[in-house]
């Protein structure tokens, strides 16, 4: 069926990610990093990919640019340290199980959203207020290419967003914005979804299982005592 499809492509299009990445990346020595990171020349944006062994991968124009280097190698510091590569594994599993459900796929959308929006606010608070400026500038420089159709399904932190969403995303950098009301939407249809299931099962149960019908009660008749 479609959940079957779906897995098939969340797998093929995660292991072909890989297999380009590790044909192509080189080791850049880093030492600000706590974990590997790699130069790739077929990465459209710079992007943090792998659940046992994360590594960050940059584009060889993060790496010629001392500037760029640092907001990026901050910005992919801080999605390991929210464990967003992990989330968005969460995520594209929520969505193979419950594809049929469209408040599951806003509810990813939004949460990688927010995913984005939260790294960019705590980047922002190690990199210092005086950079806001100039890391939404790193942002817009460094995506080149329209989304792809089968974005969420991606388990990379890579930022693929037009130049009008990411001018919209420099904006909130700028403003300040709080996530906590979008993140408070998605936890709300994540707990709709739960309970509806919960309690549908629960009904099935009840319509299939012969035991929890209710079976009319008879007195039995009375006995009369001989003397």
């Amino acid at each position: 069926g479609f959940f079957s499809c779906l897995e098939q492509h969340l797998t093929a299009q995660n292991l072909s990610f890989h297999r380009k990445l590790r044909a192509s990346a080189a080791a850049l020595d880093l030492p600000e990093s706590k974990i590997p990171v790699k130069v790739s020349p077929v990465l459209t944006s710079p992007c943090l990919f792998g659940l046992w062994r994360p590594t960050i991968y940059m584009t060889p124009g993060c790496v010629d640019n001392e500037q760029t280097r640092r907001h990026v190698l901050t910005h992919e510091l801080t999605h390991l340290h929210h464990g967003d590569h992990i989330w968005s594994w969460v995520r594209c599993l929520c969505l193979c199980i419950y594809w049929f459900n469209p408040l599951v796929w806003i509810a990813a959308s939004l949460s990688r959203r927010d995913c984005e929006l939260a790294c960019d606010e705590a980047a922002l608070k190690k990199l210092g207020e005086g950079e806001r400026l100039t890391y939404g500038k790193t942002l817009l420089d460094m995506v080149s290419s329209v989304p792809a159709p089968g974005q969420l399904l991606e388990t990379a932190t890579a930022m693929h967003e037009t130049k009008k969403q990411l001018k919209e995303r420099m904006r909130c950098i700028v403003k300040k914005p709080k996530v906590f009301l979008t993140a408070a939407i998605v936890l709300l249809l994540v707990l709709t979804i739960v309970t509806g299931c919960a309690f549908s099962g629960a009904a099935t149960r009840s319509a299939t299982d012969p035991s929890d019908s209710t079976q009319p009660t008879t007195d039995p008749p009375p006995t009369t005592e001989t003397m």
